[in-house]
């Protein structure tokens, strides 16, 4: 999908991760909020190309490990 902003096109990339839904952890609006758990441990992507106001960048850290995600259904 060809995305713009401030006039800077770029390709958004998304990933696909199976999920299984899990229990119901509370509503919102009258929507049911579940968790959903990752059937599979995506690969991570590598960081390539960072940049911030015309600065390339690696950044310094590990990536969040966390698998299970809040959804309304």
């Amino acid at each position: 999908m060809q995305l713009t902003y401030r006039g800077i096109p770029y390709e958004l990339n998304t990933s696909n991760v199976p999920a299984s839904v899990g229990k119901i952890v509370g509503r919102y609006r009258g929507a049911i909020l579940r968790t959903q758990e990752c059937t599979m441990n995506p690969t991570p992507r590598p960081f390539t190309n960072l940049k911030y106001r015309g600065a390339y960048y690696q950044p310094v850290g590990g990536r969040p490990t966390s698998t299970t995600l809040i959804s309304a259904f």
